[in-house]
């Protein structure tokens, strides 16, 4: 029977090192494996929770249409569960979009905000290049069985850094057979819009972009300019995935403005 998390249950999830706590969010599709680079650098100065979210990796299949709000509680519920009343978050592509959540219904829970090539408003802006606007999204995922879409995504991830793909596609593999999930996973992000939320956010945020990527630049632009005093960060040579495409540029990037961080 499909099930999504409550507050008495948390989500899947790794911990390691000690110091302030580091929670880690990944992106759509795939699990917290795509931090298994970072965990033991960042864990080297803080406490590192990296979990799945709902509908991901090995997290209970998602039981019906869900939104970005609802990723977000039931974090929140697992920081309960954990006994952590606020943590640094750092959130890469959906896990960004479930960051800007947190900060935004529970900002004395989000010390500190690391936003990497997310998006504040999926639908885009005018004229923005932008592939997964809503309309031909839910046409993409509905048109073309699930096998192709991951075979897309999995290469269009891979570009740079052809590494990626073997994990993606092996992560990815668990929508073979439950698509409900993967369209109600895409459904949230597409319907997500902090944009005309971003000035409420309280904590130091860092916005961390592609220098490459272009359907993620407009957005970048956005969260930074939204957010008060928000830093903004480009990664050099990289693409969507910016923590496996130069994870050297991107640790440093984290771990110098959390190093400025009270």
């Amino acid at each position: 029977m499909k099930a999504t998390p409550t507050s008495n249950q948390t989500l899947p999830h790794e911990r390691r090192g000690a110091g302030p706590p580091l929670l880690l969010l990944h992106g759509a599709m795939v699990d917290r494996e795509y931090w298994r680079e970072q965990i033991p650098v960042f864990a080297a100065s803080h406490e590192v929770i990296a979990c799945d979210l709902p509908g991901h990796g090995a997290a209970p299949p998602l039981a019906g249409p869900t939104s970005i709000a609802d990723l977000a509680g039931a974090v929140l519920a697992t920081l309960d569960a954990l006994d952590l009343p606020a943590v640094r978050v750092l959130g890469h592509s959906l896990g960004g979009m479930v960051a800007q959540e947190l900060a935004l219904i529970a900002p004395e829970r989000v010390s500190a905000l690391i936003l990497a090539d997310t998006w504040c408003r999926p639908r885009g802006y005018f004229l923005e290049p932008f592939p997964f606007r809503t309309t031909y999204l839910h046409w993409f995922l509905r048109a073309y069985p699930v096998a192709q879409v991951i075979d897309m995504m999995s290469r269009s991830a891979a570009l740079r850094t052809p590494a990626i793909r073997p994990y993606a596609l092996q992560t990815m593999s668990r929508y073979l057979s439950d698509r409900e999930t993967l369209l109600h996973i895409w459904d949230a992000a597409t319907a997500f819009d902090s944009h005309e939320r971003l000035e409420q956010i309280t904590a130091p945020t860092l916005v961390v972009a592609s220098d490459s990527y272009l359907f993620t630049a407009a957005q970048a632009m956005r969260l930074a300019a939204g957010i008060p005093g928000a830093g903004l960060a480009i990664i050099p040579r990289s693409g969507h995935w910016v923590s496996w495409d130069n994870p050297g540029a991107f640790q440093d990037a984290v771990l110098s403005f959390l190093g400025h961080i009270d």
